[in-house]
């Protein structure tokens, strides 16, 4: 479909929202409610643009104005600015932004002046100060000064929602977001709005909030209402150094930014992969980066004639390592590596084994049994009809992977992609979406997924799969049945599964895998198992 956008006429999808319609003309509009992953709910109103559409006679042909050749469709205004995040882009629709429209550029203004209203203006404490959408928006819409002399709203200041996460009320915009996000990502219904009118306020009910993914709204948090309590106060936006990389906790190897300052890491936040963690990552990968500025190996250690080991240098390290191999035949030497070694570090080993000669090389944690059956991504597990989840308990072994199923069961809507990016505002998502448990099993121990799932059964890990391929239950009869029934099944293995597996488990496995057309995930033993098995680590 064609639109126009401040007279610039672009091909759009149908179904573009009319903010993203906006964007991809190489134009700008300010948002604050509006997020790619979440659903659109207009919330800030500050994405007004002015919009008109053709109107077609009662026999189809369009409303004409002007006369013979120079006849044009009659475009039909809206009285009002609207807002672009909720509407629906069309064809023909003419679209008006603050560039060539001062009814928007004023209403905007006046948007901006609202939610200063009660806002404090104490960016130089803040933060957020310095990465604030607020302060930006503000400064490029905005009037650049106040009309309102009074007193502002007081409320609670660092009030924590948990030991990880404090919220600054006076800072709250409503912009709904972290209410949003804990509904529609992982499924719980935690946060809400309290009170109306200038007296409402974001907070939990129950106290505290859940364990798992909670941290992923102090990214999202368009202004400094809600802080990271581990990296609060450590350094200025500014003053960071941003590396973009992958997160080494566990085997997805999400991707995140890790911000330094003065050489100490101080802070991560989640980085945007389409294909692996979209914008989420965990709370152990957000939080639990302390531990590695604690007690921290900055020069090798080698042990004294005590025993004890202490500081040294790299040639002295290296000196220490040619008398401990001196008097072996390198032949009866064998060189392991930790499973969540890098790639590099792995490539060093083995040239180390090449030059020593040593007999072996391999790293640990590492499981026996090999998968052949089709492997899956987690784009296939989020846009998969079924998946059964068997002996993994993703908490701890995967935790974005659950995150992906949670999409699977909300209708697995991946927004779209333009030129400027992930889609704005995708249309398709909804508010509290409905979800589809029925389309999910776990079989094994009771975990976090069992909630959600609709096929639940418990069973020991290690004969689970065999089960599976010869069910001997009702409900793992039901469980097969999902398999068989799906057009697009996955089957996610974990810990229990794997871990001793018999030799069976690689035919068995085939077998189902051939017999539903299921895709396979194998949740490897450690974050980087898969890559070291890759260089022939074994």
């Amino acid at each position: 479909m064609k639109v126009h956008i401040d007279g610039i006429e672009v091909e759009l999808p149908a179904g573009t929202s009319a903010i993203d319609a906006v964007f991809s003309a190489g134009g700008d509009v300010p948002y604050f409610c509006a997020h790619k992953y979440l659903s659109p709910v207009g919330a800030c109103r500050m994405c007004l643009v002015e919009s008109g559409s053709p109107r077609k006679n009662p026999d189809g042909s369009f409303v004409m104005e002007g006369e013979g050749d120079a006849a044009t469709p009659k475009i039909f205004w809206f009285p009002k600015p609207m807002a672009s995040c909720t509407m629906q882009a069309t064809e023909g629709m003419h679209i008006r932004t603050a560039k060539t429209s001062e009814v928007v550029a004023k209403a905007q203004a006046g948007m901006m002046e609202f939610t200063l209203l009660n806002h404090p203006l104490d960016c130089p404490t803040c933060d957020k100060g310095g990465a604030c959408e607020l302060q930006d928006r503000a400064f490029e819409y905005g009037y650049g000064a106040s009309r309102f002399g009074f007193d502002r709203r007081h409320a609670d200041k660092h009030y924590p929602l948990s030991d990880f996460v404090i919220l600054d009320q006076e800072r709250c915009i409503h912009c709904k977001r972290c209410v949003r996000y804990f509904e529609e990502v992982p499924g719980q219904e935690v946060l809400d709005f309290i009170e109306r009118g200038g007296h409402t306020f974001i907070d939990t009910q129950e106290g505290g909030l859940p364990t798992g993914f909670s941290g992923n709204i102090t990214d999202i948090c368009p202004v400094g209402a809600l802080l990271d309590n581990v990296a609060r106060f450590r350094g200025r936006n500014w003053e960071y150094d941003h590396t973009p990389t992958t997160c080494t906790l566990c085997p997805v190897g999400c991707s995140i930014t890790v911000d330094a300052r003065n050489g100490r890491l101080e802070r991560i936040v989640a980085g945007e992969n389409r294909d692996v963690n979209e914008a989420w990552i965990c709370d152990a990968g957000r939080f639990g980066h302390v531990f590695a500025s604690e007690e921290r190996l900055t020069t090798p250690l080698i042990r004294d004639e005590d025993g004890q080991l202490v500081p040294a240098t790299w040639d002295a390290a290296i000196d220490a390592m040619k008398r401990g191999f001196s008097g072996m035949r390198t032949a009866d030497v064998a060189l392991y590596l930790g499973a969540d070694s890098t790639l590099e570090e792995g490539a060093a080993l083995e040239a180390l084994a090449a030059a020593t000669g040593a007999r072996s090389v391999d790293h640990s944690p590492r499981y026996e049994v090999s998968v052949t059956a089709p492997q899956a991504t987690l784009t296939d597990v989020a846009t998969a009809d079924a998946v059964v989840v068997i002996g993994a308990d993703l908490g701890e072994e995967a935790p974005v992977l659950e995150l992906r199923i949670l999409e699977m069961l909300r209708g697995g809507l991946i927004p779209p992609e333009f030129a400027h990016g992930t889609a704005i505002a995708d249309l398709r998502l909804v508010e509290r979406p409905a979800r589809r448990p029925e389309r999910l099993a776990v079989i094994g121990q009771e975990s976090r997924l069992w909630a959600h799932a609709g096929h639940r059964v418990s069973a020991n890990g290690r004969g689970a799969l065999a089960r599976l391929t010869h069910p001997d239950t009702d409900e793992l009869r039901a469980v097969l049945t999902l398999l068989e029934g799906a057009e697009r099944p996955v089957i996610i293995l974990g810990a229990d599964v794997l871990n001793g597996a018999s030799g069976s488990f690689s035919s068995n496995l085939s077998d189902l895998a051939a017999r539903t057309g299921a895709k396979v995930i194998a949740i490897p033993a450690a974050a980087n198992s898969r890559g070291l098995g890759a260089l022939n680590l074994v």
